[in-house]
């Protein structure tokens, strides 16, 4: 009985601060779903040439850095990168809070809205905050910038309805003028994002509705003298956008995506038509399944047991507030008044899917689950949460709702951790590229063009590698010294015949590449260590890609300046360097075999293997094995060739692609290949 009375006055105690275990909910399953690998993401994709601005130029840098395309976002990021720097964990911290404060935001929306619905409101601020469709949160520096903008977006929607409630002119005045603010705020930032005025359209409406339900002509007068401030203030930003303001970047100019309308527009507006189906239906059903298959289900056994156990605990989590909090509303039976009043939820949401995804649509862009543009997902979010958790009350009753819930809290908890494992080893393999280049060059000459091809995910842009060579070998120069491209078919060409090219980086940098000085920089298994090719004597790794043969020739070793002292990369933005074990022995010794220093590529082998070190792939004991066949070490020498000999791929690999002058002394040579092909 007594262990009773404590239980009923807890749940009382819960029930009385519903509100405030209903933040904490969210803020914990949130901490679940980002948190728990935050401490192992870097800098990904456009943060490269972000920081290589800020470091050569500075924040004015940055400012300038999107005068051409969209410049609020220059003055924004300028202010994130004074206060934050170049700390990985600072921006993920910094993203993840922006995106906090808009769910908490959402939930005080959703509050005013239906606040007899305790459960409802609270998921649907659940599904947005952790919606599995958007994936590219971890890549914090950039898109810090896109969050803050939906975050504005749903703050102003929450200033228009403080405003609507208040009855006190002065407060009405001040809240009505910030809703103003922040929504020009938000639409100057990301242009695509203006289709969030849809939510904000369908939230006054029904107020409005509610309070003249009975005189159709007075809501809509009333509907019209609310929202007339921001129609004349959105009919100004379009003619901006439109007429005034010229977009030198092609992906957000006027004349570039509207082209295609003046060519042909019934087939461009049908072919858009179709992709919008595809893009709700991708939004709304295909991000609980997709991502969850393509990242969560091929984890490793360990990791996956580690998803699953942070999937119970958000269950977990989610049931206790649930029966706690709640347990009357999952009891009582629902009036049809009530049920019908779902239909509002569906209908708001749909709206606001659409209206969010339509003018990403409209100007040629569409969702997708690689490229990153699963990116485009994250403004039909907040549509996404009141959809789903609509339908689910509209058709199911109380009791089994929860559970309906509590599984699309499990699929985006499962898929979030997922994504974080992706993103974490994206940035290992980063890592591991420049810290392992560091080691095997201590320089690189001037326009040198480095060809990278990487273990599972790959690069997108060139700047992915200029960016942070140029932080390692030549910081805060406002030149780009070390050049870059992506290693592909179409890339193949151009190296081919050694072409010159020109190329720039918005508008502040113009520069060119001559492909005569290519160096490729291979690993395409994570079981290798990083290879720089040597065109005429290259080192395979074990799974080299078919592309590779055709240019290997073309790689230039001789880029790396052997007589330059070590750099290594700056800890702020790589972290410590990593321990010395195989990788960094290999590639020290390639590093002495160009060096022609055969004492020391043979004190490194000695010393490797007396700290047990050894290679996966059995290609990297070659500059090792040269090292004991110029010294003499005969017996050894001959007993690392049958290490390689093992794997007969790779020795018909080197052997075929061997030149027969790679050792300074031909007696060497020709012992060199009778025991590794003979």
């Amino acid at each position: 009985m007594v262990f009773k009375s404590i239980g009923r006055r807890i749940v009382t105690c819960y029930q009385r601060r519903e509100a405030f275990f209903a933040t904490a909910t969210l803020l914990l399953l949130g901490l679940i779903a980002y948190a728990p690998l935050m401490s192992k993401f870097g800098f990904y994709r456009d943060d490269w040439y972000m920081l290589w601005t800020g470091r050569a130029f500075g924040p004015p840098g940055i400012v300038d850095l999107f005068t051409f395309d969209r410049p609020f976002v220059g003055f924004v990021y300028s202010i994130s990168y004074r206060l934050l720097g170049e700390n990985p964990l600072s921006w993920q911290i910094y993203s993840f809070t922006i995106r906090a404060i808009g769910a908490l935001a959402f939930l005080w929306l959703l509050r005013r809205l239906w606040p007899e619905h305790k459960l409802e409101t609270t998921s649907a601020a659940i599904i947005f905050f952790i919606y599995p469709g958007f994936l590219q949160w971890a890549n914090a520096n950039t898109k810090s910038n896109h969050l803050t903008t939906l975050s504005l977006a749903i703050l102003s929607i929450c200033l228009t309805v403080a405003a609507f409630q208040t009855r006190k002119l002065r407060r009405k005045t001040i809240f009505a003028s910030l809703a103003l603010i922040t929504a020009a705020g938000y639409w100057f930032l990301y242009e695509y994002m203006i289709g969030l005025e849809g939510l904000r359209i369908m939230v006054v409406a029904l107020f409005i509705w509610r309070e003249d339900s009975q005189s159709r002509k007075s809501a809509l007068l009333r509907f019209l003298r609310m929202m007339l401030p921001y129609f004349i203030l959105m009919a100004l930003y379009v003619t901006w956008r439109l007429f005034v303001f010229q977009s030198g970047r092609a992906g957000v100019s006027v004349e570039s995506a509207f082209e295609p309308y003046q060519l042909s527009l019934l087939r461009t507006v049908a072919n858009r038509a179709i992709v919008l189906v595809e893009d709700i239906f991708e939004t709304v059903v295909s991000a609980w399944a997709v991502p969850i298959n393509s990242f969560t289900f091929n984890l490793k056994p360990a990791e996956f047991i580690i998803t699953a156990l942070l999937t119970l605990l958000a269950i977990g989590i989610f049931t206790i507030y649930t029966l706690s909090v709640l347990r009357g509303d999952l009891a009582r039976r629902v009036d049809r008044n009530e049920r019908d009043n779902f239909l509002s939820w569906v209908l708001i949401g749909a709206i606001a899917v659409v209206m969010t995804l339509a003018p990403v649509v409209v100007v040629g862009r569409d969702v997708r689950w690689d490229s990153g543009f699963d990116k485009y997902t994250l403004q039909a979010s907040a549509g996404v949460a009141l959809l789903l958790v609509g339908t689910i009350s509209f058709l199911v009753k109380s009791r089994y709702r929860f559970v309906l819930i509590a599984f699309l809290i499990a699929i985006a908890t499962a898929t979030q951790y997922g994504n974080s494992a992706r993103w974490s080893t994206f940035w290992d393999d980063q890592r591991e590229l420049w810290w392992q280049l560091s080691w095997r060059a201590p320089s690189l000459k001037e326009g040198t063009v480095l060809l990278v091809e990487m273990p599972g995910e790959r690069f997108f842009e060139d700047y992915e590698i200029w960016g942070p060579a140029n932080l390692i070998y030549d910081p805060g120069e406002p030149t780009v010294r070390i050049q870059s491209e992506i290693l592909s078919s179409s890339t193949l060409e151009k190296i081919r015949v050694g072409q010159t090219e020109s190329w720039g980086l918005r508008d502040t940098v113009e520069s060119s590449r001559s492909y005569l000085n290519s160096l490729i920089l291979s690993r395409p298994e994570r079981t290798s260590c990083w290879h720089a090719m040597d065109g005429d004597d290259p080192v395979f790794p074990g799974q080299t890609s078919p592309m590779l043969y055709s240019i290997i020739r073309l790689s230039q070793i001789n880029q790396i300046d052997i007589d330059a002292p070590m750099t290594l990369p700056p800890e702020d933005i790589f972290g410590r360097e990593p321990e010395h074990d195989w990788c960094y022995f290999f590639e020290t010794a390639s590093l002495e075999a160009q060096r022609s220093n055969w004492n020391r590529v043979v004190e490194l082998g000695d010393r490797a293997l007396s700290l047990g070190f050894k290679p996966i792939d059995r290609s990297e004991w070659l500059p090792f094995l040269k090292g004991f066949v110029m010294v003499g070490r005969e017996a050894d020498a001959e007993e690392m060739a049958l290490w390689i000999r093992d794997n007969e791929v790779i020795r018909h690999r080197q052997c075929d692609y061997m030149n027969n002058g790679a050792l300074p002394d031909s007696g060497r040579q020709a012992y060199f290949k009778a025991i590794l092909c003979q």
